[in-house]
């Protein structure tokens, strides 16, 4: 993409997210780059900071609440 392109919004895939799973369990958070070399068939779409943001999102989900 060139500066100022915007990327079609795509759903992910119930393997992307167990790849992205996957990889912070054995890189760590924060090593996104890694992650998605390491699953680069499933994720080859997905940027560096679309990991970030959906880990952090994937996590916020499973969070209980404080109103719970």
């Amino acid at each position: 993409l060139r500066g100022g392109e915007v990327r079609k919004r795509r759903r992910w895939t119930p393997e992307e997210e167990e790849a992205l799973a996957t990889g912070v369990q054995r890189f760590g958070e924060g090593a996104w780059k890694a992650i998605r070399e390491s699953a680069l068939e499933v994720l080859r779409d997905r940027s560096q900071v679309d990991l970030k943001d959906k880990w952090r999102n994937m996590r916020l989900k499973k969070a209980p609440r404080a109103s719970d």
